[in-house]
């Protein structure tokens, strides 16, 4: 009897337990996601959800095998998914359900396999797909028939030995094609539409480290053979582009400590860049040029910066860049203010292993797991709605409106540095100077703080300028009569000492 019992109560156990998982799974993802942002002082300050797991694609539950390798992921009305593992691009809908896969294309009548497909674009009903393995970037149409090709450029820039291997492309609304690659330093490489090499675009500049500048140093000391010797000092490639409705090139510097999001215009100049002394002895407190952790870590005396991979910036403006040295996503608003970060590096939903790409979907964003060979769907919060709702009556000129919407987000993260800030913006544009200086301070808003500070005393002047010039001239006066009695008073002391001689 005292067996029977124990195994009842050991299946009653584990029946409760399988239970309590089938029960309320959605909330266990939504537990997954760490959600913090940065005060002006570069402090973690927690935060709500802003992100929560909604759920997890796979190739296996989708019917077309386990995805291998994900190396990106675009959207434009349908999901183009680089599985350059099984050399094949997978089509979603907006449902995430399969379209279709393209595994193979024609040319001249000629069938030819994809091999390693990494980034993708679409632009007047042709998709231009990085064929890496085949070492060329081809724009196919809706049959698989390839209409155009962009191949190894030919340049004295690139070693002889050079391997083409195109990685991202993106297309502007002329045409032209701009191919990032493996192995190439020089910048993006620029073709016109019908496969021309033009150039090399908006390339990296060398960061001066303390490393680079003591090789320097050395560099001037040794001899010719000792300074062959030398690792050269090179820019870096781009990780990851993306262009916007403007024709503004957005690029992703995977080893860079500051600015690794760019935003190129059309000399190919860094614009995205906010002025400060960034990454200098003098900057203090937030950085806005430092995508990603503004924090570093120590692995075995190595110290590990965010490692930025990849961009996407939507049509609020909202930038979100993808750190592949801690899995997470950051969130920025056209002016680089932080808004949420989510993600982490684990197993379990809403985590990840090795991030390779990002995506936006309507309003999910959508992160591909190298390792796990999954796509992982992020799904906003009420607290992240809102702050997408502030930003576009912001946009629209309704600052009231905006208002309201900071006012309930500041209310559930008084730690938001933007939220304080937009409030102050908006009361210093409806002439509330004063309650305006209050939130732009909480803002580390010092720029507009100070334009509220130059209406508010202008204001003040205004409002009790007769007062004040009466309270000066009484003052004038009292002093003039004060000072009048105290010669007075000196005088008469003197002559009455005159007096007392004689």
């Amino acid at each position: 009897m005292k067996l029977k019992f124990k195994s009842i109560q050991k299946m009653l156990f584990v029946g409760i337990f399988i239970f309590s998982l089938f029960l309320n799974p959605i909330c266990a993802e939504a537990k997954t996601t760490r959600t913090y942002v940065y005060n002006e002082y570069a402090e973690e300050v927690n935060a709500p959800n802003a992100y929560i797991c909604q759920k997890v694609l796979n190739g296996r539950e989708l019917g077309i095998g386990n995805f291998l390798n994900i190396t990106d992921i675009y959207v434009n009305g349908y999901i183009y998914v680089s599985d350059a593992g099984n050399h094949r691009i997978v089509v979603l809908d907006s449902d995430y359900q399969v379209v279709k896969t393209i595994d193979k294309v024609y040319e001249g009548g000629e069938e030819s396999l994809l091999n390693a497909p990494a980034g993708t674009f679409l632009f007047k009903d042709l998709l231009y797909i990085c064929d890496m393995g085949n070492a060329r970037v081809i724009a196919i149409d809706d049959a698989g028939n390839i209409v155009k090709k962009y191949m190894k450029p030919e340049s004295d820039l690139l070693p002889e030995d050079f391997q083409f291997k195109p990685s991202k492309v993106v297309v502007n609304s002329a045409g032209s094609v701009y191919v990032a690659a493996s192995g190439v330093y020089q910048g993006l490489l620029h073709y016109e539409e019908d496969g021309t090499f033009i150039e090399f675009f908006g390339a990296n500049k060398v960061e001066v480290t303390p490393a680079v500048v003591i090789k320097s140093m050395w560099m001037n000391i040794f001899s010719e053979e000792q300074r062959e010797s030398l690792v050269r000092t090179v820019p870096t490639e781009y990780a990851g582009i993306f262009i916007d409705d403007e024709d503004m090139v957005y690029t992703t510097t995977r080893t860079a400590q500051t600015s690794q999001v760019k935003r190129l215009n059309a000399s190919g100049e860094n614009i995205l860049v906010f002025p400060g002394a960034s990454g200098s002895l003098l900057q203090k407190g937030y950085d806005r040029n430092n995508f990603g952790d503004q924090k570093t870590d120590a692995v075995k005396g190595d110290v590990k910066y965010s490692e930025i991979i990849d961009v996407e910036v939507d049509e609020d403006g909202v930038i979100a860049v993808l750190d592949a040295q801690r899995s997470r996503v950051f969130l920025y608003s056209s002016e680089q203010d932080l808004l949420t970060i989510f993600g982490g590096s684990g197993k379990q939903k809403g985590y990840f292993t090795t991030v390779s790409a990002i995506g936006k979907c309507g309003e999910d964003y959508l992160v591909s797991d190298m390792a796990q060979n999954t796509i992982t769907v992020f799904s906003p919060t009420a607290y992240m709605q809102d702050i997408r709702h502030a930003l576009q009556e912001y946009n629209a000129g309704n600052y009231g409106e905006s208002r309201e919407y900071w006012f309930k987000v500041f209310e559930e993260n008084a730690g938001l540095a933007v939220a304080a800030k937009s409030i102050g913006r908006t009361m210093l544009l409806e002439g509330n100077y004063a309650e305006s200086m209050e939130y732009l301070k909480m803002g580390d808003d010092r720029y507009y703080y100070s334009i509220a500070f130059t209406h508010y005393r202008r204001q003040f002047l205004r409002e009790n300028g007769l007062w004040l010039i009466l309270c000066v001239a009484g003052g004038v006066v009292g002093i003039w009569f004060g000072i009048r009695s105290i010669y007075k008073a000196i005088i008469e002391s003197g002559n009455n000492t005159r007096r007392k001689r004689k």
